[in-house]
């Protein structure tokens, strides 16, 4: 089989439950969401009874790319899955145990999606401004080294983008999403990230930075 034949879920199970024996399969991103292409990457969350470590593996099974998470039960005490964002936004039992915790999670999962998350603190605005800042310098710094300049660029976009959704009380998104919402709520910090990308000078883009974190902490840093 090659990639101009997609792979059914079936196959895609049964190759999971004799390579790594899961007790739960869950199936994430696109293809849980109903807007995955034929041959869109598989998000899949395997729920183990044993081991302690959380780790994802990357694999290629009949010409389709397995984005795996092996996750311990002890990272779903609380029957929440969570990924670097948040929640996990869409979710789907492709396999469940006896019990069905696997409907359990999805459900819990679902339910603290859709609750949001709890605003900032003011200790925690104050760490992230302190740490968007750090970033905001490096690129500041090395102004006049656009190779440099552009490497630190784009590890401030990389925190910057998670910042504007905890400040605006919303969970964060993947890039490919988190782009076209800040498009459609924050013309103007949409219009700074574009020249942030696209601005004709290293200086340039590193002005837009600037502007950038200035959106976000007009006072900067507050003691």
């Amino acid at each position: 089989m090659d990639r101009t034949e997609p792979v059914h879920e079936a196959a895609v199970c049964a190759y999971l439950v004799a390579t790594y024996a899961p007790a739960i399969i869950l199936l994430g991103g696109s293809r849980a969401a109903g807007t995955a292409r034929p041959h869109s990457d598989w998000d899949l969350f395997l729920i183990t009874t044993g081991g302690t470590i959380r780790h994802r593996v990357a694999e290629r099974y009949a010409g389709a790319y397995l984005d795996l998470e092996l996750v311990p039960t002890s990272f779903v005490a609380d029957e929440v899955l969570r990924i670097a964002y948040g929640p996990v936004r869409a979710l789907r039992v492709l396999r469940d145990d006896a019990a069905g915790h696997g409907r359990v999670i999805v459900a819990a999962t679902q339910r603290a999606y859709t609750a949001g998350p709890l605003p900032l603190s003011a200790s925690e605005r104050r760490r992230q401004a302190t740490d968007l800042g750090r970033l905001l310098s490096k690129v500041e710094v090395y102004a006049d080294e656009p190779v440099a300049s552009a490497a630190h660029a784009g590890i401030f976009l990389q925190h910057l983008l998670p910042c504007w959704f905890a400040l605006r009380r919303e969970w964060s998104q993947p890039p490919q999403h988190a782009v076209p919402h800040i498009r459609e709520r924050d013309p103007a910090f949409f219009a700074l990230l574009s020249t942030m990308v696209d601005g004709d000078t290293a200086a340039a883009r590193a002005a837009a930075c600037r502007q950038a974190y200035a959106h976000l902490f007009p006072s900067g840093v507050q003691a």
